[in-house]
């Protein structure tokens, strides 16, 4: 028997969500054939959701072909591979967020394309976006390289409490 929510509890939901109950087993093998490949490929393709080339979104495809195979279907929220920023991407995003507040003081819109395409022209012409991104990137290694008692004490305790507790197991 799998059991299901659907639907949302978030803002954007307009519905409640509704309990469903399938006995998968119970189901025609054309139901089943059809549920596996489509659950199967929105899987897969959920991989290459922000692969900036074909090489990076081949590779995540076959990253998720191996955890399928091994049977490792644990995951972190969001699941796509965290990326450190480096001073370019930083700067890009800081250019983007000034551009949209930019917008939105003038009560005015533009896609996301051209947002991109204004931030990365925006960090060309102006040194500012940069050496704040810079900044901000040192400021976050020093925190991070940088240990106190207080710190060590912290991370001390929530490292024992990840240890005994027991781990949680979801499917996708």
């Amino acid at each position: 028997m799998i059991e299901l929510n659907i639907g949302s509890t978030s803002k954007r939901s307009r519905f409640t969500p509704k309990p469903v109950s399938i006995d998968f087993d119970a189901l025609p093998e054309a139901s089943r054939a059809f549920v596996i490949a489509y659950g199967l490929r929105q899987y897969l393709q959920d991989a290459q959701a922000g692969a900036e080339t074909e090489a990076e979104a081949h590779a995540n495809v076959d990253a998720r072909v191996t955890k399928l195979k091994s049977g490792d279907l644990t995951r972190t929220r969001g699941e796509g591979l965290s990326k450190p920023d480096t001073v370019e991407s930083r700067a890009i995003k800081l250019a983007k967020d000034f551009l949209r507040n930019a917008l939105k003081e003038a009560k005015a819109t533009a896609t996301k394309k051209q947002v991109a395409e204004a931030a990365s022209e925006l960090i060309k012409t102006d040194s500012t976006f940069m050496k704040e991104a810079k900044k901000q990137l040192d400021a976050e290694t020093g925190l991070k390289g940088e240990s106190n008692e207080a710190k060590s004490s912290v991370l001390d305790s929530i490292l024992a409490k990840a240890k005994t507790a027991a781990p949680a197991v979801t499917t996708e």
